[in-house]
């Protein structure tokens, strides 16, 4: 159900992203903590910020409409 308040709704999921002194930091979260294969491949190897959004917001979506 939209806006449901399951701490594991998908809806829930937020990333807190820090940018100082030119580096971008992502705080570490229950979340977040989940995305350490995305964040490898697309911000360490890819080094793609548009890339590691798009792939979460995807993969966000995919949860979502899948039943």
């Amino acid at each position: 159900m939209k806006g449901e308040s399951h701490p594991s709704h998908p809806l829930n999921a937020s990333l807190c992203l820090s940018v100082s002194t030119g580096l971008m930091q992502m705080m570490e979260t229950e979340f977040s903590k989940k995305l350490k294969p995305m964040v490898a491949l697309h911000l360490h190897n890819q080094k793609s910020i548009p890339a590691f959004l798009s792939a979460v917001t995807l993969d966000l979506f995919s949860q979502q409409t899948v039943s």
